[in-house]
């Protein structure tokens, strides 16, 4: 019977119980497992993260019970390790561990965690025949920056032979971000159902949840779920958003698009906003009529991740957008076999940035020459209707949503 492992770093092997099924793991994100039949499994990983008092305790049930019995989708909540710990006796300290210490025993929990619980959900699937099933992680293993200094961060990845790209963008097919109470409702924010928060006051958790949204800028979805009075309403948010996430009932983008001046970058730290740029290529396939086909490699660091996209337009703004995520091996082997030869190679930095909760995507063009030094802001909306706020300190020229000279297809259209 033969088992094949695909996967980045020694400090993430991980051995799995004989079965009667072939599997691979393409990276550190959605696992691929295929039945001798044929059959392909997908298991889906979200990351639920965000500050103290963000309600993500409550929420992770919410949703899972939710995914069960309107989509008939299996899915699991992995449990946060930090309260596990505690909560067994360990402390930081001259009592306890360092914070350095702790941090790095949480990493590898949170990795034994999620393949056990990755082993429990594919058992599950199998028992009731489904082809699909989610894993909703209380945390991602980029959470830990939070908790250490920078430099011990640095260190600790260094020892272990990682970089925090990988741990923030590979993980996790997306991130929902449960904002604090202590943000909006400061009143709501509490220690009581956790005895274990260091954050005493609303500022601190408010701080904290700041430095939490920070670490997962860059990661290609990342959503902001903003703290409400009414917690029936967060949770509703929360599983819209997961919903979108997982394209349930269908994989639609909807999005806004706006032809920007170049930006002063200055402006953006004279605010306290923090922007992590990342390169994108783009390459377009020989497509059908109605299919817009292409693949796309993004990395930061010298680590990247492949995609392949087939965009079918619905009205505009609007497109279903089914992303698979693929090895290198498949991204050449298309990019060489199936290129569209009337499309130049788009490349381009995408500058991701959070202003007002919205997860916005400023695009650098850097190729094809003709287009070197254009600029265009896209936000992505869960909703057709749901309002824009585009940050004052971007000159907008106009918006391009509907404009088809625009789609990055136009815009690799050879002239």
């Amino acid at each position: 019977m033969l088992f094949v492992l695909i996967i980045s770093y020694q400090f993430f092997l991980n051995f799995s119980i004989a079965r009667d099924i072939a599997f691979w793991y393409d990276g550190f994100g959605s696992l691929k497992y295929e039945y001798k039949r044929g059959v392909v499994v997908y298991i889906q990983k979200i990351a639920v993260t965000g500050g103290p008092g963000g309600g993500k305790d409550g929420i992770i049930p919410y949703v899972r019970k939710r995914l069960v019995a309107e989509w008939g989708i299996p899915a699991l909540g992995v449990p946060e390790i930090a309260t596990e710990f505690f909560g067994s006796g360990a402390e930081l300290g001259e009592n306890g561990v360092t914070s350095s210490d702790f941090q790095k025993h949480v990493l590898f929990a949170q990795k034994e965690h999620e393949t056990r619980w990755r082993e429990l959900l594919l058992d599950i699937m199998r028992n009731v025949q489904k082809q699909r099933g989610v894993l909703l992680c209380n945390r991602g293993f980029i959470d830990n920056r939070v908790y250490i200094e920078p430099s011990e961060f640095i260190n600790l990845m260094r020892h272990l032979g990682m970089n925090d790209t990988a741990l923030r963008d590979e993980p996790y097919d997306g991130v929902v971000h449960c904002e604090s109470a202590g943000v909006r409702v400061p009143g709501a924010y509490t220690r009581e159902n956790n005895p274990w928060r260091s954050e005493k006051t609303p500022q601190e958790a408010a701080k904290r949840d700041a430095c939490t949204k920070d670490v997962w800028i860059g990661h290609p979805h990342l959503w902001v779920v903003p703290g409400m009075e009414d917690f029936e309403k967060k949770k509703e948010k929360a599983y819209q958003v997961v919903c979108h996430i997982l394209g349930l009932p269908k994989p639609y983008e909807i999005e806004r698009k706006f032809l920007v001046e170049a930006p002063r970058f200055g402006e953006f730290a004279k605010r306290g906003i923090r922007v992590v740029p990342v390169p994108l290529e783009q390459v377009y396939l020989k497509s059908l009529k109605k299919i817009t086909w292409r693949i796309r490699k993004r990395g930061q660091d010298g680590y990247f991740l492949y995609y392949e996209t087939k965009k079918e337009k619905i009205a505009d703004g609007i497109r279903t957008d089914p992303e698979v995520r693929i090895d290198a091996v498949r991204y050449q082997k298309i990019f060489h076999e199936e290129k569209d030869m009337s499309c130049d190679i788009i490349k381009k930095i995408r500058h991701y940035f959070l202003w007002e909760n919205q997860y916005c995507e400023l695009d650098e063009f850097l190729a094809p020459r003709r287009h070197k030094g254009l600029f265009m802001l896209e936000i992505e909306l869960l909703d057709k209707d749901d309002p824009v706020i585009l940050p004052p300190f971007l000159n907008v020229i106009r918006e391009v949503t509907d404009n088809p000279a625009y789609t990055s297809r136009g815009l690799a259209k050879k002239r």
